[in-house]
């Protein structure tokens, strides 16, 4: 079916975004960015193209530029979502392969990365720190935010692999 394509504007110079989002959302949407969110509060589920994943507390979701998506709550939930453009870490070639698990995708991949597990809480701390970063932009921010990135992303590629849910490079 279709799902509105919503266009994110960013800064290209610093191409990222960082909101608190809470409620329902009403209609399947994309976008162009590359998304992560990390659920503080609430429950529900969030439907990610053909897939239903259950939502807890603790939980991260990464979605990529082509899946539509949309958060149905039960309990009101409340996100800290990060949208970033993808080249913006394409920059540097070595640092490409941590977008592997927003592409190179096994059919068993699995959106969500349950709260209930130990590398989960790492993840979490990178997008926390990130949405405070880039609220407070103190000094040295926009560095902080990048690195904090680069080293979130490395840390869901290792999940990824660990769990075998990426595909082998060709």
């Amino acid at each position: 079916s279709e799902a509105f394509n919503w266009k994110i504007i960013i800064c290209l110079h610093f191409p990222i975004e960082c909101f608190r989002s809470c409620g329902q959302q009403t209609i399947m949407h994309r976008h162009d960015c590359l998304e992560l969110n990390y659920i503080e509060s609430g429950n529900g589920y969030y439907i990610i193209e053909d897939k239903t994943y259950p939502i807890h507390a603790g939980d991260v979701f990464i979605i990529n530029n082509q899946e539509r998506h949309m958060v149905v709550d039960e309990k009101q939930i409340f996100m800290q979502v990060i949208v970033f453009h993808p080249d913006w870490i394409r920059e540097e070639a070595k640092q490409y392969s941590c977008l592997k698990p927003f592409f190179r995708r096994k059919s068993l991949f699995s959106n969500r990365v349950s709260g209930d597990r130990d590398e989960t809480k790492e993840i979490a701390d990178g997008i926390t720190r990130i949405m405070r970063e880039y609220k407070e932009r103190k000094e040295g921010y926009q560095l902080v935010i990048r690195m904090t990135l680069l080293t979130t992303l490395a840390l869901l590629k290792r999940h990824y692999e660990t769990e075998h849910e990426l595909l082998e490079e060709t």
